[in-house]
């Protein structure tokens, strides 16, 4: 019969073989049938638990002389015998570590490369706002412009409307100043005219109504003369 502890060697820790028992192939293996053999219930649980964890892990290989037998007894192990080899945990540990640091590089490259896409598209979307904004404000300088084109256009007709009408104002105004100019002057000289007439008639009636006057006079002068011979 196999002792118990054979299966933890250091040969053997890497993985069951053909020599190891049975109830060490497999995982869990039985602790009960530990007992009452004379080593320390503890002691093995911490070499099984190690020798499972991982190859060589724990208690470092055995001297062929310290190495139970088949048939023998319990054995008793010492101390050192039971210690953990911790450089053979070096390997396990370094992997986690690897794997840890693994995770933790790739979820830096991938912030990284995270905040390098949305910096990215931060940029792209300050580029496309600000050809957007350039094209607005070229579309705003543009319509300014035919804005104030057009409001000049119109000025400038309003402006040559207002001399149209101003230069009609000041013709119609000169027109009608001189036609007044010519209206009073036509009567001015129609009454220069009928008043040279109405002067030549009174002379000529003024002459008239003398005339009559010095034949009545002379009328009544013969008359006077006329009627002492009569008497």
């Amino acid at each position: 019969m196999r002792h118990p502890d054979a299966g933890f060697s250091g040969h053997e820790s890497a993985g069951p073989d053909a020599s190891a028992p049975a109830s060490h192939r497999g995982s869990g293996g039985d602790l009960v049938g530990h007992r009452g053999r004379g080593v320390d219930d503890g002691r093995l649980a911490v070499r099984y638990l190690a020798c499972r964890a991982g190859p060589r892990l724990a208690c470092g290989e055995l001297p062929a002389d310290r190495r139970p037998r088949r048939g023998q007894g319990a054995v008793e192990c010492e101390p050192e015998e039971l210690t953990v080899d911790w450089q053979s945990l070096g390997t396990p540990i370094a992997a986690v570590c690897t794997a840890i640091l693994t995770y933790l590089g790739t979820r830096h490259v991938t912030k990284v490369e995270r905040r390098r896409e949305e910096a990215r598209l931060a940029e792209v979307a300050r580029d496309e706002a600000l050809v957007v904004e350039q094209a607005l404000s070229v579309a705003h300088e543009k319509a300014r412009a035919a804005i104030i084109l057009e409001r000049n256009e119109l000025l400038e007709r309003w402006q040559r409307t207002l001399d149209e009408a101003r230069d009609d104002r000041q013709r119609l105004l000169h027109e009608h100043r001189a036609e007044i100019a010519r209206v009073r002057e036509e009567a001015r000289d129609e009454v220069a005219s009928v008043r040279e007439s109405a002067q030549l008639i009174i002379g000529d009636l003024r002459r008239q109504v003398v005339q009559l006057r010095s034949d009545l006079q002379a009328s009544r002068d013969q008359w006077r003369y006329d009627r002492p011979n009569d008497l």
